[in-house]
């Protein structure tokens, strides 16, 4: 917005843009927010519960700061970080049925061979969030045009944008660093998703829990929280039996004839010849060499990651 010299039509001008700059930042954290809604009504497993203050003093404080930023293409970028960290989640969910917790960047990258195969798999999950999220751009796209000219500008903006995010990064590193011996349940929001928050905000609690609360501690080699269980040893004698454990690779128990579904029918018709009990139970991970690991380990006690790998 192009302002007169003279004093008080800068005023005015100024106050305008300000006023540009509350409707820009109203109208996008809006259609950040339906973005989730929408979602949440093609998935009935993904919690649609954020407060006001979510709305507020998260989303719309956020793009508030973003809106101020002079440069359209480093808000555009902005924006794309804030978009891609949902279509993460709601991808995750898709499949999985839960938030992106912090140790899975750890298996994504330990792992990303099998992540990309059973990606392969399993592209039409990647449907309904695509379209979600990408007609949320188009819109945020289309406003960031129309208004840009007219928005008010600080210099300064992405510099206190970083700041901001670089001050909750040292904070997560605090907690899980030096003060881990004595956590606080209003700490423990900043390490984990919360149903409450918005899909976005929650993926970035997880990376940064990752990356400033597990990944220290795996570079510098820090000893486990908690004790690794020693092997169990062998009580009897009596070797006269076989247990064949079997692991349904990416194949969940309604996949199964046991569960009324008829995919499997050799397996039904030994269920009418000779009684078989199951039960279904969640997975202790989503990848295979976790949840395996989770099934025959003896894990008492949370953050036993050193056992597990």
């Amino acid at each position: 917005m192009v302002c007169l010299k003279y004093k008080e039509k800068n005023i005015v001008c100024v106050k305008k843009s300000i006023l540009f700059s509350l409707f820009y930042a109203l109208a996008i954290s809006f259609i950040i927010l339906v973005m989730d809604k929408a979602y949440s009504l093609s998935n009935p497993f993904f919690p649609f519960e954020l407060t006001k203050k979510e709305f507020l003093y998260k989303i719309f404080l956020l793009v508030l700061i973003i809106s101020i930023i002079p440069t359209k293409k480093v808000r555009l970028i902005a924006y794309l970080t804030i978009l891609s960290s949902s279509l993460f989640q709601f991808v995750h969910y898709e499949y999985f049925g839960k938030n992106i917790g912090p140790i899975e960047f750890y298996l994504f990258i330990t792992n990303i061979d099998e992540t990309f195969e059973t990606l392969n798999n399993m592209l039409h999950v990647f449907v309904m969030p695509m379209l979600i999220v990408g007609s949320a751009f188009v819109l945020i796209y289309s406003i960031d045009t129309k208004l840009s000219n007219k928005l008010f500008k600080f210099k300064y903006a992405l510099h206190v944008l970083l700041a901001a995010l670089l001050l909750i990064s040292v904070k997560v590193f605090y907690i899980t660093n030096i003060q881990s011996a004595k956590v606080t349940h209003t700490n423990t929001t900043l390490l984990y998703p919360l149903t409450n928050r918005h899909s976005a905000r929650n993926f970035f609690v997880s990376l940064d829990y990752y990356l400033f609360g597990i990944l220290p501690k795996q570079l510098f080699n820090q000893k486990p929280s908690f004790p690794v269980l020693k092997q169990p040893k062998l009580i009897h004698t009596d070797l006269n039996r076989t247990v064949i454990l079997i692991i349904g690779e990416s194949l969940r128990y309604d996949f199964f004839s046991l569960n009324d579904n008829k995919l499997t029918p050799k397996l039904q018709l030994l269920q009418e010849k000779e009684k078989i009990h199951f039960k279904k139970v969640y997975s202790g991970g989503t990848m295979t060499h976790i949840s395996v690991s989770v099934l025959i380990n003896r894990l008492k006690f949370p953050g036993t990651q050193i056992q597990i790998r």
